[in-house]
């Protein structure tokens, strides 16, 4: 073990990654993009310390970031929005292959999100779910890392200190 103590910052870095998470997953949510469930179960984060580093890390579907940021106007195979049709419960029986065909070309024209995919929306918003749930934190996020830091270098100088004080026990001190 090191001199250096880290256990503030460490169970700081997993008590926000959880915050995170769990906003995350709020806010996809309640926008309204919780179909399969798929994007949903991905958000998690780690936490890694190597060496002289420790990160906080997030991690997602690869398709998130095109559900956060929206896409271009593009042509998608109508079975994968007959599927999300029925998960959505926009149609049943003949009609899912309608529907399907009707948002295939709404999507080809608007791209995502589309403007009638807001009815899905408890936010009134279809983009942005990372954006929003980071920029709420920032702030927060930083401060409570400065002051976890603090508590673990305020730890490593008494312990050196102490170290030094077992070391030399006729050392005064000033």
């Amino acid at each position: 073990m090191g001199i250096v103590s880290t256990s503030a910052t460490l169970n700081q870095m997993h008590s926000k990654g959880k915050e995170l998470v769990d906003a995350l997953k709020k806010e996809l949510e309640a926008q309204g993009h919780k179909a399969s469930g798929r994007l949903y179960r991905s958000i998690r984060y780690k936490v890694e310390k190597r060496g002289k580093t420790i990160s906080l890390k997030l991690f997602m579907a690869g398709y998130g970031w095109d559900v956060n940021n929206g896409q271009p106007p593009r042509d998608i195979p109508v079975s994968v929005i007959e599927t999300w049709v029925r998960r959505k419960k926009i149609a049943v029986g003949k009609e899912i292959k309608k529907a399907a065909w009707a948002i295939k070309k709404t999507i080809a024209v608007e791209g995502t999100p589309t403007k009638g995919s807001f009815r899905f929306s408890s936010t009134g918003k279809r983009r942005g779910f990372v954006n929003i749930v980071l920029g709420r934190r920032r702030i927060s996020i930083k401060k409570s890392f400065k002051q976890s830091f603090s508590v673990d270098m305020e730890r490593t100088f008494r312990k050196l200190a102490r170290d030094i004080d077992a070391k030399n026990p006729n050392l005064k001190r000033i």
